[in-house]
Protein backbone atom coordinates (compact mmCIF):
# COMPACT_ATOMS: atom_id res chain seq x y z
CA UNK A 1 0.00 0.00 0.00
CA UNK A 2 2.89 2.32 1.19
CA UNK A 3 4.54 1.66 -2.50
CA UNK A 4 0.85 2.66 -4.28
CA UNK A 5 1.11 5.73 -2.39
CA UNK A 6 3.96 6.52 -3.71
CA UNK A 7 3.94 5.86 -7.42
CA UNK A 8 0.56 8.65 -6.73
CA UNK A 9 2.37 10.80 -4.96
CA UNK A 10 5.38 11.09 -7.81
CA UNK A 11 2.53 11.20 -10.42
CA UNK A 12 0.82 13.58 -9.05
CA UNK A 13 3.86 15.79 -8.71
CA UNK A 14 5.12 15.58 -12.20
CA UNK A 15 1.76 16.57 -13.64
CA UNK A 16 1.79 19.42 -11.22
CA UNK A 17 5.20 20.26 -12.30
CA UNK A 18 3.91 20.33 -16.01
CA UNK A 19 1.08 22.61 -15.11
CA UNK A 20 3.10 25.20 -13.35
CA UNK A 21 5.71 25.74 -16.34
CA UNK A 22 1.98 26.75 -18.51
CA UNK A 23 0.25 29.97 -18.25
CA UNK A 24 -2.60 30.47 -15.66
CA UNK A 25 -4.74 29.18 -18.43
CA UNK A 26 -2.40 26.11 -19.06
CA UNK A 27 -1.48 27.12 -22.34
CA UNK A 28 2.42 27.15 -22.94
CA UNK A 29 3.95 30.47 -22.20
CA UNK A 30 5.07 32.50 -25.44
CA UNK A 31 8.94 32.48 -25.98
CA UNK A 32 10.05 36.34 -25.84
CA UNK A 33 11.08 37.79 -29.07
CA UNK A 34 13.55 40.47 -29.68
CA UNK A 35 11.57 43.68 -31.33
CA UNK A 36 13.66 45.13 -34.12
CA UNK A 37 14.01 48.87 -32.65
CA UNK A 38 15.51 47.40 -30.00
CA UNK A 39 18.37 45.58 -31.95
CA UNK A 40 21.51 46.44 -33.30
CA UNK A 41 22.16 46.46 -37.09
CA UNK A 42 25.17 46.08 -38.73
CA UNK A 43 25.80 45.87 -42.42
CA UNK A 44 27.97 43.73 -44.92
CA UNK A 45 28.30 44.56 -48.57
CA UNK A 46 28.31 41.77 -50.98
CA UNK A 47 30.44 42.25 -54.45
CA UNK A 48 31.78 40.48 -57.23
CA UNK A 49 34.81 42.16 -57.94
CA UNK A 50 36.65 39.74 -60.85
CA UNK A 51 36.59 40.18 -64.64
CA UNK A 52 34.90 43.97 -64.01
CA UNK A 53 31.38 42.45 -63.03
CA UNK A 54 28.99 45.75 -62.54
CA UNK A 55 25.77 44.31 -60.64
CA UNK A 56 25.65 42.04 -57.75
CA UNK A 57 22.59 42.24 -56.65
CA UNK A 58 21.10 39.44 -54.75
CA UNK A 59 17.53 38.75 -54.33
CA UNK A 60 17.00 35.66 -52.31
CA UNK A 61 17.94 34.20 -48.58
CA UNK A 62 18.20 31.03 -47.00
CA UNK A 63 19.30 30.86 -43.32
CA UNK A 64 19.96 27.25 -41.59
CA UNK A 65 21.54 28.49 -39.11
CA UNK A 66 24.16 31.46 -38.07
CA UNK A 67 27.44 30.47 -39.31
CA UNK A 68 25.12 28.48 -42.45
CA UNK A 69 23.30 30.89 -44.97
CA UNK A 70 22.71 30.62 -48.52
CA UNK A 71 22.28 33.90 -50.83
CA UNK A 72 21.55 34.01 -54.57
CA UNK A 73 20.29 35.96 -57.42
CA UNK A 74 22.04 38.12 -60.78
CA UNK A 75 25.62 38.93 -61.27
CA UNK A 76 26.96 39.90 -64.41
CA UNK A 77 29.29 36.92 -63.54
CA UNK A 78 27.26 33.91 -63.09
CA UNK A 79 30.16 33.27 -60.59
CA UNK A 80 28.50 35.80 -58.25
CA UNK A 81 25.15 34.61 -58.23
CA UNK A 82 26.09 32.29 -55.40
CA UNK A 83 27.30 33.38 -51.94
CA UNK A 84 27.82 31.37 -49.00
CA UNK A 85 28.22 32.38 -45.36
CA UNK A 86 30.11 30.48 -42.94
CA UNK A 87 32.34 31.26 -39.94
CA UNK A 88 34.89 32.72 -42.09
CA UNK A 89 32.30 35.51 -43.31
CA UNK A 90 30.72 36.16 -46.93
CA UNK A 91 32.44 34.15 -50.08
CA UNK A 92 31.02 33.35 -53.64
CA UNK A 93 30.42 30.01 -53.89
CA UNK A 94 32.13 28.29 -56.66
CA UNK A 95 29.10 26.53 -58.50
CA UNK A 96 31.24 25.36 -61.35
CA UNK A 97 33.05 23.06 -59.01
CA UNK A 98 29.68 21.41 -58.58
CA UNK A 99 27.78 21.69 -62.00
CA UNK A 100 28.81 22.12 -65.99
CA UNK A 101 29.92 25.42 -67.14
CA UNK A 102 26.65 27.49 -68.19
CA UNK A 103 24.84 30.69 -68.46
CA UNK A 104 23.01 30.34 -65.06
CA UNK A 105 20.49 32.89 -63.59
CA UNK A 106 19.75 31.64 -59.72
CA UNK A 107 16.45 33.20 -58.86
CA UNK A 108 14.86 31.34 -55.62
CA UNK A 109 16.17 29.29 -52.61
CA UNK A 110 14.06 26.98 -51.65
CA UNK A 111 13.78 24.70 -48.16
CA UNK A 112 12.79 23.34 -45.60
CA UNK A 113 15.31 22.41 -42.70
CA UNK A 114 17.90 20.83 -44.61
CA UNK A 115 15.81 20.03 -47.55
CA UNK A 116 17.64 22.94 -50.21
CA UNK A 117 16.88 23.59 -53.82
CA UNK A 118 17.47 26.24 -56.37
CA UNK A 119 15.57 27.26 -58.88
CA UNK A 120 16.00 29.48 -61.88
CA UNK A 121 17.11 30.00 -65.60
CA UNK A 122 19.97 28.15 -67.27
CA UNK A 123 20.81 28.86 -70.75
CA UNK A 124 17.07 29.86 -71.51
CA UNK A 125 15.71 27.17 -69.72
CA UNK A 126 15.03 25.44 -66.52
CA UNK A 127 17.16 25.53 -63.24
CA UNK A 128 17.16 23.05 -60.75
CA UNK A 129 19.58 22.44 -58.15
CA UNK A 130 19.76 20.09 -55.18
CA UNK A 131 21.87 20.43 -52.04
CA UNK A 132 22.95 17.61 -50.83
CA UNK A 133 26.72 15.33 -50.69
CA UNK A 134 28.35 18.49 -49.68
CA UNK A 135 27.92 19.83 -53.17
CA UNK A 136 24.82 21.37 -55.55
CA UNK A 137 23.62 18.49 -57.88
CA UNK A 138 21.99 20.22 -61.31
CA UNK A 139 18.77 17.94 -61.99
CA UNK A 140 18.39 17.90 -65.55
CA UNK A 141 14.28 19.47 -66.43
CA UNK A 142 14.72 19.37 -70.08
CA UNK A 143 12.73 22.53 -70.32
CA UNK A 144 12.96 25.56 -72.41
CA UNK A 145 11.29 27.91 -69.63
CA UNK A 146 12.82 29.50 -66.65
CA UNK A 147 11.59 28.93 -63.17
CA UNK A 148 10.71 32.34 -61.27
CA UNK A 149 10.22 30.71 -57.94
CA UNK A 150 9.03 27.14 -56.05
CA UNK A 151 7.95 25.81 -52.59
CA UNK A 152 8.47 22.57 -50.73
CA UNK A 153 5.39 20.82 -50.35
CA UNK A 154 3.87 18.39 -47.72
CA UNK A 155 5.43 15.68 -49.16
CA UNK A 156 8.87 16.83 -49.29
CA UNK A 157 9.04 17.30 -53.21
CA UNK A 158 9.80 21.15 -54.65
CA UNK A 159 7.02 22.39 -57.24
CA UNK A 160 7.86 25.54 -59.32
CA UNK A 161 6.56 27.84 -61.36
CA UNK A 162 8.05 30.19 -64.04
CA UNK A 163 6.99 31.65 -67.40
CA UNK A 164 3.92 30.43 -69.82
CA UNK A 165 2.23 28.69 -67.58
CA UNK A 166 4.85 26.26 -67.05
CA UNK A 167 5.22 24.12 -63.78
CA UNK A 168 7.50 21.30 -62.54
CA UNK A 169 7.88 18.93 -59.29
CA UNK A 170 10.53 17.16 -58.17
CA UNK A 171 9.69 14.54 -55.75
CA UNK A 172 13.53 13.23 -55.53
CA UNK A 173 13.66 10.66 -58.33
CA UNK A 174 11.31 12.14 -61.15
CA UNK A 175 10.42 15.33 -62.56
CA UNK A 176 6.94 16.09 -64.00
CA UNK A 177 5.24 18.97 -65.65
CA UNK A 178 1.92 21.05 -65.75
CA UNK A 179 1.01 24.05 -67.68
CA UNK A 180 -1.60 26.49 -66.73
CA UNK A 181 -3.41 27.80 -69.44
CA UNK A 182 -4.67 31.58 -68.60
CA UNK A 183 -6.47 32.55 -71.98
CA UNK A 184 -5.91 33.43 -75.70
CA UNK A 185 -2.22 34.02 -76.84
CA UNK A 186 -1.42 37.70 -77.96
CA UNK A 187 1.50 38.32 -80.12
CA UNK A 188 4.22 39.32 -78.11
CA UNK A 189 2.28 38.72 -74.93
CA UNK A 190 4.35 38.47 -71.55
CA UNK A 191 2.59 35.76 -68.91
CA UNK A 192 4.35 34.61 -66.05
CA UNK A 193 3.41 32.93 -62.44
CA UNK A 194 5.97 34.97 -60.24
CA UNK A 195 4.93 33.54 -56.47
CA UNK A 196 3.67 29.94 -55.24
CA UNK A 197 2.81 28.87 -51.79
CA UNK A 198 1.36 25.25 -50.27
CA UNK A 199 -1.56 26.97 -47.88
CA UNK A 200 -4.16 24.20 -46.47
CA UNK A 201 -2.92 21.04 -48.26
CA UNK A 202 -3.24 23.42 -52.11
CA UNK A 203 -1.09 25.11 -54.14
CA UNK A 204 -1.43 28.43 -54.62
CA UNK A 205 0.18 30.20 -57.42
CA UNK A 206 0.29 34.22 -58.55
CA UNK A 207 -0.06 35.21 -62.05
CA UNK A 208 -0.23 37.66 -64.43
CA UNK A 209 -0.78 38.31 -68.14
CA UNK A 210 -0.21 41.41 -70.52
CA UNK A 211 -1.77 41.05 -73.86
CA UNK A 212 0.20 42.42 -76.58
CA UNK A 213 -0.20 44.15 -80.20
CA UNK A 214 -3.46 45.87 -78.56
CA UNK A 215 -4.23 49.79 -78.52
CA UNK A 216 -4.58 50.07 -74.54
CA UNK A 217 -2.98 46.80 -73.05
CA UNK A 218 -3.77 46.09 -69.51
CA UNK A 219 -2.63 43.78 -66.97
CA UNK A 220 -4.44 40.90 -65.85
CA UNK A 221 -3.93 39.23 -62.47
CA UNK A 222 -4.99 35.90 -61.02
CA UNK A 223 -4.88 33.99 -57.61
CA UNK A 224 -5.43 30.34 -58.89
CA UNK A 225 -5.59 26.90 -56.33
CA UNK A 226 -5.39 23.13 -56.77
CA UNK A 227 -2.89 20.76 -58.20
CA UNK A 228 -1.35 19.09 -60.91
CA UNK A 229 -3.72 18.60 -63.66
CA UNK A 230 -6.45 20.51 -61.37
CA UNK A 231 -6.52 23.93 -61.22
CA UNK A 232 -9.06 26.77 -60.64
CA UNK A 233 -9.23 30.53 -60.42
CA UNK A 234 -9.71 31.81 -56.94
CA UNK A 235 -9.64 35.41 -57.81
CA UNK A 236 -8.70 38.26 -60.04
CA UNK A 237 -8.24 41.98 -61.08
CA UNK A 238 -6.98 44.28 -64.10
CA UNK A 239 -4.90 47.46 -64.13
CA UNK A 240 -4.36 49.93 -66.47
CA UNK A 241 -3.22 53.52 -67.20
CA UNK A 242 -6.32 55.01 -65.06
CA UNK A 243 -6.36 52.19 -62.20
CA UNK A 244 -6.26 53.94 -58.31
CA UNK A 245 -4.25 51.97 -55.47
CA UNK A 246 -7.56 50.75 -54.94
CA UNK A 247 -7.51 48.71 -58.15
CA UNK A 248 -5.31 46.27 -56.44
CA UNK A 249 -7.27 43.18 -54.75
CA UNK A 250 -3.48 41.65 -53.75
CA UNK A 251 -0.30 41.65 -54.04
CA UNK A 252 1.09 40.58 -57.22
CA UNK A 253 4.77 39.70 -56.58
CA UNK A 254 5.28 37.23 -53.61
CA UNK A 255 2.91 34.85 -52.03
CA UNK A 256 3.54 33.26 -48.35
CA UNK A 257 2.08 30.42 -46.19
CA UNK A 258 3.28 30.97 -42.70
CA UNK A 259 3.87 29.08 -40.07
CA UNK A 260 1.05 29.81 -37.50
CA UNK A 261 -2.20 28.95 -40.81
CA UNK A 262 -2.13 32.33 -42.59
CA UNK A 263 -1.22 33.01 -46.65
CA UNK A 264 -0.09 36.46 -47.57
CA UNK A 265 0.71 38.37 -50.58
CA UNK A 266 2.87 41.49 -50.80
CA UNK A 267 3.52 43.30 -53.90
CA UNK A 268 2.60 47.15 -55.25
CA UNK A 269 0.65 49.02 -53.19
CA UNK A 270 0.82 46.84 -50.20
CA UNK A 271 0.60 43.52 -48.40
CA UNK A 272 -3.08 41.25 -48.01
CA UNK A 273 -4.11 38.40 -46.20
CA UNK A 274 -6.31 35.98 -46.98
CA UNK A 275 -9.39 34.48 -45.31
CA UNK A 276 -10.32 31.59 -47.12
CA UNK A 277 -12.71 33.70 -49.67
CA UNK A 278 -11.19 37.31 -49.81
CA UNK A 279 -7.98 39.40 -49.04
CA UNK A 280 -7.78 41.81 -46.37
CA UNK A 281 -5.78 44.93 -46.90
CA UNK A 282 -2.76 44.97 -44.02
CA UNK A 283 -0.38 47.54 -45.25
CA UNK A 284 -1.59 49.72 -48.33
CA UNK A 285 0.53 52.45 -49.76
CA UNK A 286 2.09 53.37 -53.27
CA UNK A 287 5.31 51.88 -52.38
CA UNK A 288 6.31 47.93 -53.80
CA UNK A 289 6.86 45.22 -51.15
CA UNK A 290 9.05 42.42 -52.21
CA UNK A 291 9.31 40.12 -49.01
CA UNK A 292 7.47 38.71 -45.98
CA UNK A 293 8.80 36.72 -43.15
CA UNK A 294 7.20 35.60 -39.72
CA UNK A 295 7.92 33.61 -36.74
CA UNK A 296 4.11 33.84 -35.57
CA UNK A 297 0.92 35.84 -35.83
CA UNK A 298 2.52 38.39 -33.52
CA UNK A 299 5.87 38.89 -35.09
CA UNK A 300 5.55 39.33 -39.06
CA UNK A 301 8.08 41.47 -41.09
CA UNK A 302 7.68 42.53 -44.54
CA UNK A 303 9.81 44.69 -46.73
CA UNK A 304 10.54 46.40 -50.04
CA UNK A 305 11.78 49.41 -51.79
CA UNK A 306 12.86 52.77 -50.76
CA UNK A 307 14.17 51.03 -47.45
CA UNK A 308 10.83 50.24 -46.35
CA UNK A 309 10.41 47.73 -43.62
CA UNK A 310 7.43 46.69 -41.63
CA UNK A 311 6.70 45.23 -38.16
CA UNK A 312 3.99 44.03 -36.55
CA UNK A 313 3.46 42.91 -33.01
CA UNK A 314 0.40 41.19 -32.94
CA UNK A 315 -1.36 44.51 -32.42
CA UNK A 316 -0.40 47.25 -34.99
CA UNK A 317 1.48 47.53 -38.42
CA UNK A 318 4.74 49.42 -37.32
CA UNK A 319 7.31 51.50 -39.83
CA UNK A 320 10.87 50.86 -38.91
CA UNK A 321 12.95 53.92 -39.86
CA UNK A 322 16.39 54.81 -39.58
CA UNK A 323 17.76 51.59 -38.95
CA UNK A 324 20.80 52.19 -40.71
CA UNK A 325 22.58 55.18 -42.38
CA UNK A 326 20.88 55.62 -46.20
CA UNK A 327 18.13 53.26 -45.35
CA UNK A 328 15.62 54.94 -48.20
CA UNK A 329 18.28 54.68 -50.81
CA UNK A 330 18.09 50.40 -50.44
CA UNK A 331 15.70 48.30 -52.31
CA UNK A 332 14.78 45.54 -49.95
CA UNK A 333 14.47 42.38 -51.68
CA UNK A 334 14.36 39.48 -49.30
CA UNK A 335 14.07 39.06 -45.26
CA UNK A 336 14.46 36.26 -42.63
CA UNK A 337 14.28 36.13 -39.23
CA UNK A 338 13.49 33.73 -36.00
CA UNK A 339 12.68 36.43 -33.79
CA UNK A 340 15.95 37.15 -32.32
CA UNK A 341 17.92 37.69 -35.31
CA UNK A 342 16.82 39.31 -38.49
CA UNK A 343 18.86 39.32 -41.88
CA UNK A 344 18.09 41.40 -44.58
CA UNK A 345 18.96 41.19 -48.39
CA UNK A 346 19.04 44.74 -50.18
CA UNK A 347 20.34 46.09 -53.32
CA UNK A 348 22.08 49.91 -53.50
CA UNK A 349 22.77 52.21 -56.87
CA UNK A 350 21.65 48.95 -58.83
CA UNK A 351 25.19 47.42 -58.28
CA UNK A 352 25.90 46.54 -54.86
CA UNK A 353 23.74 44.00 -52.05
CA UNK A 354 23.84 44.72 -48.33
CA UNK A 355 23.05 42.15 -45.97
CA UNK A 356 21.80 43.93 -42.90
CA UNK A 357 21.82 41.50 -39.69
CA UNK A 358 19.36 42.70 -36.47
CA UNK A 359 20.66 41.40 -33.37
CA UNK A 360 19.72 42.10 -29.66
CA UNK A 361 21.63 44.58 -28.30
CA UNK A 362 23.97 43.02 -25.90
Amino acid sequence: MKKIITILFIAFSIILTAYSCKGENGAEPKETLVDPSSMTWTVDTVFYPLYESFQTLMQSIYVIDSNNIWLCGHCDDVRGGFWRYTASGWAPYEIFNDISLSSALPRKIVGANNNLYIVGNKNDGALLLKWSNDKWNEINTNLNTSMLNGTITGSGSVTACGYNGVMLNYDGYTVTYDTIVIKKKYNNYTYSMPSIAQYNNDIYVLASYLPGDVTDPEWSYYLLKGSFNNWKFVDSFKINSSSTIDSYKFGTYVLYSSSWGKLYSCGPMGLWQWNNNSWESLISNSYALYGIYGVRDDYILSVGVYGKIYFYNGNSWKELTNLIPNQSSIFFRDIWTDGKTIYLVGNINGTTTLIIKGKKKT
